[in-house]
């Protein structure tokens, strides 16, 4: 049936500095809910199934509650407002003032707490009710991501229909609803009309009725809150309300929902409300009428009624029957409970960190040394300084860290916790990491401190000692791995010589004119869970000409299952070529002599159960490299080797100030890997770069040109050393 509000064929509205007018020449429907209802069935019988359960629910529940007048409990229901606005209609993407003005009617008339509760008829006050019922604007995404509750999706429609639900889709033109048992969706779009073209100022899914991706309401915008767009009659905000009542399963106040074929609304048709007075049709304006008079006591029509069609400044309440329906839906066991029942994703403290996810360990084939990655996200208004940290693995005992910054409001930044390397290898463990004290002070809300997950680490690596010396041909053999990008000549089995016999692994450098290319192979994983493991190795190479660049030959080392690498060793020029003289012809190392043997120490990657060891050789333009008898063993010693130490006074920074380049100068006793990284004064990072430290002097350029001027720290990391200095910019 088509319930039709009196015509209008001009309406406009003063706002601000100009005229909004609104030309009608077809029928405006305050309300396509039954309708829309009706469809669903139509499409689907299970949706009239669904709502006929949630209905014997309702009264159920009903016969056990009389006394609702006071829950004790006032539930709030996160809300999303999806603007879904069109280009070129500038109101239609209406002000975050406007949809807050929604959100405080909706508050105001679920709780009663509207000015025109003066405005309610005498013989009505006695059930006039207080829903206990609050909306909130959602300030969490679905991903747990701070969020303002409001989406503003484009589009060129001007007119989206009830039928097909399109405003409720981004592939139809409208925008994707959040998940409907976290939070209630509200769209709010340009116009709304029916398969006949009648327009229409909102329509909701009861409860149970239709797919999850469509529940929720959606109002045109010139209903929708009261302020901005809004038009004449419908300013108040009432429409919202009364489609919200329709999404908590109250039926309009003349009872038109699921009428048998052929049935109108008359003095005998119902809400299913005791208290609600019989009504035969929709009541519009503000009239006084008592349209049924066949009821004892004889009241007249509830037209103040928010779930009748009366104008806005005409609907003032809710009544304590409707309220038994709407709580029924709401209480543990109602089908809507699930929304009321979710953590606090609407508040917002001024000290609230939030575990947002956990990056690392995650999935399978994790190391069984591994660096936690974990997301925090700053859901509170204030600025996050300081947050303290635990986290474990299997429950075990938790470790302690913290995390100094500077975390603007509903930002988010992945912290690297230090490495844990005692996870057993093969098996699933757990993952749990717990933010607390943010600012030094309680957390606004605990409930989003923790978060956890499982994961499942590689079998350990080969126990040692491990050797190979390709003696069995077969390379690359099971587990190894060779890595060559975009060059058919890399590492190969080499027949005819070896350091020990007639097999070794070479490449073919003679042919290979490609200066700077990269080329490695990986040794199978192996066990490093030793008192001190080393690593052996035989190497030949030789230069074509006097004038060649060496080849770079490097030793890395990952803990993490291959996905990061620690430079361990490397070598080139005098300390890669083993040949007397340059060899014009291809390199084939002929004798003993030709050989020469690397020991390299892996004390700084002890306790890695499944550690990865590789081979990479830079390509400059010398003759062809061989590697043979590779040997992982533990050392008889259980001492560290020595640690490398910094000359003192040996750093040194020139010019200081500096106005381009700085020089670092330093001064080391072995051979490893180094950081340098430069802070500004006020602690933030504007530079970084590893460098190699070779054993005696080493220099860094520090592109100082590039910084403002000021004060700066240059810090140099070498080994278990740190220094620093500061550097003075000028220009």
């Amino acid at each position: 049936m088509k319930l039709k509000l009196m015509p209008q064929t001009v309406a406009c509205v003063v706002l601000s500095l100009f005229f909004i007018c609104r030309v009608n020449a077809q029928t405006v429907h305050r309300c396509a809910s039954t309708e829309y209802s009706a469809h669903l069935y139509k499409q689907d019988p299970r949706n009239r199934t669904n709502w006929e359960a949630v209905e014997a629910y309702t009264q159920k529940w009903i016969k056990a509650h009389h006394d609702v007048k006071s829950m004790g409990e006032v539930y709030t229901i996160p809300v999303v407002v999806h603007v879904v606005y069109t280009t070129g209609n500038p109101e239609t993407n209406v002000s975050e003032e406007q949809i807050y003005s929604q959100i405080e009617t909706l508050n105001e008339d679920f709780r009663r707490m509207n000015a025109d509760t003066t405005l309610t008829p005498d013989e009505f006050l006695p059930v006039a009710a207080d829903i206990e019922v609050e909306f909130c604007i959602a300030h969490k995404d679905p991903e747990g991501y701070p969020t303002t509750g409001i989406t503003r999706t484009p589009t060129d429609k001007e007119v989206f229909n009830v039928s097909s639900n399109d405003v409720k889709s981004f592939a139809s033109g409208g925008a994707d609803g959040w998940p409907a048992n976290r939070y209630l969706n509200m769209w709010v779009c340009n116009s709304l009309s029916n398969d006949d073209g009648d327009e229409i100022l909102g329509y909701a899914q009861f409860p149970a009725e239709g797919p999850a991706q469509y529940d929720g309401v959606v109002i045109a915008h010139y209903a929708f809150g009261r302020t901005g767009s809004v038009s004449p009659i419908h300013d108040k905000g009432r429409t919202a309300t009364h489609e919200i009542g329709h999404w908590l399963n109250l039926i309009h106040i003349w009872g038109d929902k699921d009428l048998p074929m052929g049935t109108e609304p008359s003095c005998f048709t119902d809400d299913l409300v005791a208290d609600t007075p019989l009504s035969d049709a929709a009541n519009y304006g503000c009239p006084t009428t008592n349209s049924c008079t066949n009821e004892s006591p004889d009241y007249n029509d509830m037209i103040q009624n928010y779930m009748d069609y009366s104008n806005d400044n005409c609907l003032n309440l809710f009544t304590l029957g409707q309220k038994q329906r709407m709580r029924a839906i709401l209480e543990p066991g109602g089908v809507r409970n699930v929304l009321v029942s979710q953590p606090d994703i609407c508040g917002v403290g001024e000290n609230d960190a939030s575990a947002l996810s956990i990056i690392a360990p995650y999935g399978t084939g994790i190391c069984t040394t591994f660096e936690p990655v974990i997301e925090l996200v700053n859901s509170g208004s204030g600025t996050l300084y300081y947050v303290d940290i635990q986290y474990s693995v299997d429950n075990g005992a938790p470790i302690s860290t913290y995390w100094i910054g500077e975390l603007p409001p509903f930002e988010w930044v992945n912290i690297t916790l230090p490495p844990m390397n005692t996870i057993t290898p093969g098996i699933i463990h757990s993952f749990t990491v717990t933010f607390s004290n943010p600012n030094g002070v309680a957390d606004y809300n605990t409930a989003d401190n923790t978060k956890t997950t499982s994961f499942a680490t590689v079998p350990k690596g080969a126990d040692l000692p491990f050797a190979a010396g390709f003696e069995t041909g077969g390379f690359p053999a099971t587990g190894w791995q060779v890595n060559n990008p975009g060059s058919n000549i890399t590492f190969a089995l080499y027949n005819g010589a070896g350091s020990s016999g007639s097999f070794s692994v070479f490449i073919e450098n003679v042919n290979y004119n490609a200066t700077g290319a990269v080329d490695e192979f990986t040794l199978p994983r192996v066990d490093l869970d030793e008192v001190n493991p080393k690593l052996e190795f035989y190497q030949a190479y030789a230069l074509k000409t006097a004038a060649d660049v060496p080849d770079t030959l490097e030793v890395l080392v990952s803990t993490d299952c291959g996905s990061t690498f620690t430079s361990a060793y490397k070598i080139t020029g005098e300390q890669l070529i083993t040949a007397l003289n340059p060899i014009s012809a291809a390199f084939e190392p002929s004798s003993a002599a030709n050989w020469r043997r690397h020991e390299v120490s892996l004390w700084d990657f002890k306790g890695t159960r499944s550690a990865v060891i590789k081979f990479r050789q830079v390509r400059g333009t010398g003759n062809n490299l061989y590697i043979d008898d590779i040997n992982v063993f533990a050392s008889n010693t259980s001492a560290a080797p020595v640690a490398n130490t910094l000359l003192a006074g040996s750093m040194r920074l020139m010019p200081n100030p500096a106005n381009n380049l700085a020089l670092l100068r330093f001064t080391s006793n072995q051979t490893l890997s180094g950081q340098v990284s430069v802070f500004s004064f006020s602690g933030q990072m504007v530079w970084q770069n590893a460098v190699q430290v070779n054993k005696g002097e080493n220099a860094v350029h520090l592109p100082a040109g590039q910084w403002f001027p000021g004060v700066y720290a240059v810090r140099l990391t070498v080994g278990n050393q740190t220094v620093t200095q500061k550097l003075s910019v000028v220009w």
